[in-house]
């Protein structure tokens, strides 16, 4: 994605027939959005059956700027070696 900020969260839901897992058992929705002064906002859904760190890596290996998420370890995977200050990942501008 090619945005100077995006916002993450995943969030739980239940997926009845999911194989190898019970209906009652966790499967996340990973959500991306854009800030609201981007020219096309955007929220790009990605549902994933665990909440493994390597989940927003991979969807953010390509992402250079400011992720603002909350404090979950599996934002501390993002890639070109971000680094948290609060609820902020990622480099500034003018050190990416």
């Amino acid at each position: 994605m090619k945005e100077a900020v995006l916002h993450a969260d995943e969030t739980t839901l239940q997926v009845l027939k999911e194989p190898r897992k019970s209906a009652q058992s966790k499967s996340y929705m990973w959500l991306y959005w854009t800030s609201s002064y981007t020219a096309e906002p955007m929220i790009p859904y990605e549902y994933r059956p665990d909440r493994k760190a390597s989940n927003s890596a991979e969807f953010l290996m390509d992402f250079h700027g400011w992720l603002h998420a909350n404090g979950h370890p599996s934002y501390h995977s993002v890639p070109a070696g971000a680094y948290s200050r609060g609820g902020l990942l990622g480099a500034p501008a003018a050190e990416v």
